[in-house]
């Protein structure tokens, strides 16, 4: 393929992509598509670049696509397959007209034309498919570079396509379908931005043709912020109602003032929980209060109602009414589940105060962005739960003010307490849902269908059953009822959603085995056992943690593979199926009152409810909308320069006043540019706090990471930071200080350094890959600064001297951040690792922790590809070992894990992961030397070893004859190594003499030598 260059001018080259282009291209990937938008594609920059229009081009050994960037480059991918493009739609706005709104969506698609677009929206509960009519205006170039395409979809939803489609609340998301020029295939894409302008006016509207009716609502999703709608069915006779929503909630608040309206409920279709508990107590014991009960018309829990007179039907007349006249709104979940209508005006209309009953013991997962004080979406005056550890929870981590959080018990608690029958000799297996299955196929094709199927039929689990002579019931979470197809049940029993409630469930079964069900909690609180499966923690949980210690606060046996469920079941066999000692402690701080006095205490908390001020919806959106534009100002380039130039020259003045002042007698700590608080630094911190010496501490850390116990944090490179080292009488370091920072005549600077050295540095390099020409000047300024420089060994002094040209002091003490891989703490860190990740006490651990790669950079950013395929491995080595995958901190966070690998980040520090690993899997990183004083295995995989040795860097002894491990240079080795444990077992011998040459100061009392030596030098 060849591409015609035509230089307007000898400053300014434009480039014109043709059809035809004679280009010749070679990659390494000729099995592989090369996904368009990653760094595996190659990009060449011009002034000025003129696309006719993007296209693959079809090849002997694949497809070569070329494609334009905002940037006015060209990028070139290659494949053997043809990669889809990446496009990307945003909502322009939504106007209303009568019966239909229109919809102007813009689509951005590089440079790849257009032939076909079509909205469609996706119905979640049923998968239906509703086209709407859509019209592809023309392009308008703007200030578009030459070619680049940005086209305007306008699309119709008419009220014809919806009313009488649903008989229940639906959820419909958008979805743009594009026909592209040249690609057989339509691409498919959510609608996942939302312009600033179209957020703040997000319509709802009430539809009527007379036979049907319904409220249509736009919103962003949770999660991904993309288009949806919410469409509610609503009877023709309660449309008059609702338009005039403001007008008759006056009316009927009046009316009802004697004996005011609560309107109770859980979700739309459903009466088994608390909100059922709740509304069976009012009616019976509460008739001055005119409780009624949301639920649609064809709920299977429809029967459990007994009450019949204060049963409300969803979207009928008297539920509008009931909206509006309520003064109280009782739910196990959103209240605006309940209401009829859910628009700003309809909203505004509703002046009920709003309780949260709860539907489980809050904790296991953190759900602040879904049950916050202050999350989008969600209102309540009160906050009902269960004991003073959840209190504190409440207030602490989800920021609600403790005057509206009420220890009460949960409403269905009373049953639970008032009677507690023999159990049968019944097993419930009650799995909970996950947010990420959402259609059969992702179901069918899960990790969850696959374990709990594996454990349903598995022989040992039926021996069990036969054995005890147990009958298995599986209940499915109502959100994952509708694939109970999918699984092979022909040895339990099924329960279907509705059939049996699940209080009854729980008080005739014997044993439980869950995963994160909060029902497991109740069970717990009959004096049962509990066993969690929880294969999947890291998932599950999420980025943020979970409330709880989930280990040490789950009332039951924790397991994460089949073997380990086996064994705990035959656990709980053993002691006839009693609950543990402990288990039944943990149980018994969840629970404050044991008794049937949990709906009262409710009643009289709804009382005493403090009214709120609530947000509405669209001043929210004002504020949402105002914070993302502030922060995409502050991530402008622009600003960022700006910024700096006005900055930097405050922060060095500040910096130039504070170093002439006296000296404040403060130590600062800082640990890998106060991305953590460990290391060395952090050794040295905890050393001189056993020691008892008593010196101010400050430590610098970057947003999000917190000072230690007993210290203050100051942010990296903020006022309050250039004061604090400029008045600071000693400097406790692992990396550099900004080069333009002098050293004060008074301050003593220890630099700890973070490894021993296996690769070549600066001065020992003959040539630097990777940074600027002003580097290695920088760098030796920055040493200049150094009072003294710790090195682990003889062997690491000698290179540190001559890599930094250094003279100066150093204290030969070992590495003090080694002191935990050598003494009894070893075992505690690998034990705490084990359970922030969740790793299954059954399986060995690898962790992988590669160095970075000075060739591989974009600008002033190391990126780094994984040369390991670490989804091979998971895949072939999975059921007995653990991955854990931790990369250098240069690069840390811009590699991509598969599902199931661990990601080991900045929430570790790094010895905590050697001591967790069994087997160390690295390149060239100096971790090699650290890991060496556990003397456990070691994997050298090392598929560039003559690049990076003849180019990079080179080493500073043979590497290839002294590695005290084998090195291997295909993933297939390393798996096969990893499954023959002998020959990695058989290198004690090379182990110790690898230790004893690099390492032998490691012997756990480093960093309280290097105190010693401090206190001797009179630093502390």
């Amino acid at each position: 393929m060849a591409t015609e260059v035509a230089p307007a001018s000898e400053q300014a080259p434009q480039t014109r992509l043709l059809a035809d282009l004679g280009m010749t291209v070679e990659s390494s990937r000729a099995t592989e598509t090369i996904p368009l938008g990653r760094s595996d594609q190659r990009t060449a920059g011009f002034a000025r670049t003129e696309v006719q229009a993007s296209r693959p081009i079809p090849s002997e050994h694949g497809n070569l696509t070329a494609f334009l960037h905002d940037d006015h480059g060209i990028s070139f991918v290659f494949g053997a397959t043809q990669p889809l493009p990446r496009s990307a739609a945003s909502l322009a706005r939504i106007s209303r007209h009568d019966g239909m709104w229109r919809v102007r969506v813009t689509v951005d698609t590089q440079s790849f034309g257009v032939d076909r677009a079509v909205v469609v929206l996706v119905a979640r509960r049923s998968g239906q498919r509703i086209e709407l009519p859509t019209q592809l205006l023309p392009q308008d170039a703007g200030h578009e570079p030459s070619g680049h395409r940005r086209s305007l979809v306008v699309a119709e939803i008419r009220q014809d396509l919806l009313l009488g489609r649903f008989d229940r609340p639906e959820y419909l998301d958008a979805r743009l379908v594009l026909d592209l020029t040249g690609f057989p295939e339509p691409v498919e894409v959510m609608v996942r931005r939302i312009a600033p302008r179209a957020r703040l006016f997000l319509n709802a509207s009430i539809f009527s043709d007379g036979l049907h009716a319904a409220e249509l609502r736009a919103y962003r999703t949770f999660k991904a912020g993309a288009l949806a709608l919410e469409l509610r069915p609503m009877d023709p006779d309660a449309v008059t109602t609702a338009r005039s929503a403001w007008l008759n909630a006056k009316r009927l608040r009046w009316r009802s003032r004697h004996r005011p309206v609560w309107m109770v409920g859980e979700r739309p279709e459903t009466a088994q929980d608390t909100g059922l508990a709740m509304y069976e107590y009012l009616r019976e014991c509460h008739p001055e209060i005119d409780a009624r009960y949301v639920i649609t018309a064809d709920s299977p829990d429809r029967h459990r109602l007994r009450d019949e007179q204060g049963v409300v039907e969803l979207g009928s007349r008297a539920h509008v009414e009931t909206s509006l006249a309520a003064r109280r709104i009782l739910s196990s979940h959103h209240a605006d589940y309940l209401l009829a209508a859910r628009g700003p005006a309809f909203q505004r209309a509703v002046k009920a105060r709003r309780v949260f009953l709860q539907h489980g013991v809050m904790g296991t997962k953190n759900m602040v962005t879904n049950y916050g004080y202050d999350a989008p979406g969600f209102t309540a005056e009160a906050f009902i739960v269960s004991s003073e550890r959840e209190r504190r929870m409440i207030c602490e981590d989800f920021g609600w003010p403790a005057r509206r959080v009420f220890v009460t018990g949960l409403s269905r608690y009373d049953r639970l307490f008032d009677r507690r029958p023999a159990p049968e000799r019944r097993v419930l297996i009650m799995p909970t849902w996950r947010d990420w299955l959402k259609n059969p196929d992702a179901v069918a094709s899960s990790d969850f269908l696959a374990r709990w199927s594996a454990l349903l039929s598995s022989p040992e689990f039926l021996g069990f059953l036969k054995q005890h002579d147990l009958t298995a019931d599986f209940y499915l979470h109502a959100n994952m009822q509708p694939y109970v197809g999918l699984f092979d049940l022909s040895h339990v029993n099924v329960i279907v959603h509705g059939e049996t409630g699940i209080q009854d469930l729980l008080l005739r079964s014997k044993l439980m085995i869950t995963d994160y069900t909060s029902a497991a909690i109740d069970f717990a609180f009959l004096d049962r056992p509990v066993v969690y499966y929880q294969f999947d923690r890291n998932r599950f949980i999420g980025k943020r943690p979970s409330h709880f210690d989930l280990d040490e606060e789950l009332p039951g046996e924790i397991a994460m593979t089949l073997p380990e469920v086996m064994e705990v079941l035959t656990q709980v066999a053993g002691r006839d199926f009693a609950i543990s000692r402990s288990a039944r402690d943990k149980a018994s701080n969840l629970i404050a009152h044991r008794d049937t006095g949990a709906r009262e205490r409710i009643v009289d908390a709804v009382r005493r409810a403090p009214r709120r001020r609530l947000v509405g919806p669209g001043l929210r959106d004002a504020f949402g909308t105002a914070r993302r534009v502030s922060a995409r100002l502050r991530r402008n380039p622009r600003y960022k320069s700006l910024r700096e130039r006005v900055r930097t020259p405050a922060l060095r003045w500040a910096y130039s006043l504070a170093r002439v002042l006296p000296r404040s007698g403060a130590i600062v700590f800082e640990s890998n540019l106060g991305a953590d608080t460990g290391d060395s630094p952090g050794a040295i911190y905890e050393a001189m706090r056993a020691e008892g010496i008593a010196r101010r501490a400050l430590w610098v850390v970057q947003p999000d990471v917190h000072a230690p116990a007993g210290a203050r944090a100051v942010r990296r490179l903020s006022f309050p930071y250039v004061w604090a080292m400029g008045r600071a009488s000693v400097w406790i370091g692992n990396q550099n200080m900004p080069s333009w920072m002098r050293r004060p005549s008074a301050v003593a600077y220890l630099q700890t350094w973070h490894g021993t050295p296996l690769k070549r540095m600066l001065h020992d390099l003959d040539t630097i890959v990777g940074r600027d020409a002003g580097y290695v000047c920088r760098v030796d300024q920055m040493i200049s600064e150094w009072s003294m420089l710790l090195s682990p060994s003889p062997w690491a002094t000698e290179r540190f001297r001559s890599a930094f040209r250094y003279s100066g002091d150093v204290i030969e003490a070992g590495y003090p951040r080694n002191d935990v891989l050598a003494d009894e703490r070893t075992r505690e860190r690998a034990a705490a690792v084990r359970k922030q990740l969740g790793l299954a006490r059954s399986k060995k651990v690898v962790l992988y922790a590669p160095t970075f790669r000075d060739d591989q950079a974009v600008g002033k950013r190391f990126t780094f590809a994984l040369p390991l395929d670490v989804k091979a491995m998971l895949d072939q080595l999975g059921e007995e070992y653990e991955l854990i995958v931790r990369l250098h901190p240069i690069i840390r966070g811009r590699v991509r894990l598969p599902r199931g690998v661990h990601n080991g980040g900045t929430r570790f520090q790094m010895q905590d992961l050697l001591a967790c690993a069994d087997v160390l899997i690295t390149d060239y990183s100096s971790v090699m030397f650290d890991y060496a004083v556990l003397q456990r295995p070691m994997i050298f995989f090392v598929p560039d070893l003559e690049q990076y040795r003849d180019n990079l860097r080179g080493f500073y002894f043979d590497f290839e004859r002294e590695a005290p491990g084998p090195l291997v240079r295909t993933t297939q080795e390393v798996i096969e190594l990893l499954r023959n444990g002998e020959a990695l077992h058989s290198r004690g011998a090379e182990l110790e003499a690898f230790r004893q040459r690099f390492c032998p100061l490691d012997d756990g009392r480093a960093a309280k030598r290097v105190v010693e030596e401090l206190q001797r030098r009179g630093v502390l």
